[in-house]
């Protein structure tokens, strides 16, 4: 037969399981929250914190309304990389 004693020790145990799944609980939703609140903080520094860029039109510096009256670009033996070291993204093929 069970004393009162091995009862309270089994209470014990079963409330620290209970705590257990609090706690991951408890630390898994605070995680999540920080994620979220670090992406609006993202979004905040892009929106204040970007400088404008120039304006689609500039006075002045406007070309002809006829332009372009004709043209072509030809590319001939090119290689491209985003910067010197990276593997090439565009490849001249003989």
């Amino acid at each position: 037969m069970l004393s009162i004693r091995s009862y309270s020790h089994m209470n014990m145990m079963y409330y620290i399981i209970q705590m257990t799944g609090i706690f991951q609980y408890t630390l898994r939703f605070w995680l999540e929250t920080e994620a979220k609140f670090t992406s609006v903080e993202r979004i905040q520094g892009y929106v204040n914190g970007l400088a404008s860029e120039a304006p689609p039109i500039i006075e002045g510096r406007q070309p002809n309304s006829d332009w372009p009256e004709e043209g072509a670009i030809t590319f001939e033996n090119v290689d491209v990389r985003y910067r010197e070291g990276l593997p090439l993204v565009l490849k001249t093929y003989h």
